[in-house]
């Protein structure tokens, strides 16, 4: 049986979704087909935005950088994980938040063929010392 190299490979089925887990709650990830055009466009632009500011600045943010990038991340992991809490949402770190823009952006990238927002950076997979102390102090 001959193998078909095919140029386009579409699905109307529901597609399988990438899923984080947050304080043992398990969220599925947004998938493109979840968004218009301009709202994909945006997100894409809003975590390539946050990406070039972490690769630039580093560690030197003053209060201004700081506040962007916040703004950038929080619309990117709420448009990201679907389901999610305001409530868990708001005992996120920015870091936390950074990881989640990483895993959803390698997830994305790779329906699309795209890369993820930091290509060789992955973010860790267990992120849960923070949240386990804010879900204690609460």
């Amino acid at each position: 049986m001959e193998e078909t190299d095919y140029l386009l490979q579409l699905s109307t089925e529901e597609p399988k979704r990438s899923k984080i887990k947050i304080d043992d709650t398990e969220y599925e990830l947004s998938v493109p087909e979840d968004f218009e055009l301009d709202e994909f466009l945006q997100l894409s632009a809003a975590g390539s935005k946050a990406a070039m500011l972490m690769k630039i600045q580093g560690t030197n943010f003053d209060p201004a950088e700081t506040g962007q990038l916040t703004d950038l991340l929080d619309k990117v992991v709420h448009s990201a994980v679907r389901g999610l809490p305001e409530e868990v949402f708001d005992q996120l770190k920015l870091i936390q938040k950074f990881a989640i823009v990483n895993v959803f952006s390698d997830a994305v990238g790779s329906k699309i063929g795209g890369a993820p927002l930091q290509p060789g950076q992955k973010s860790s997979p267990d992120f849960s010392d923070s949240t386990e102390e804010a879900s204690e102090a609460g």
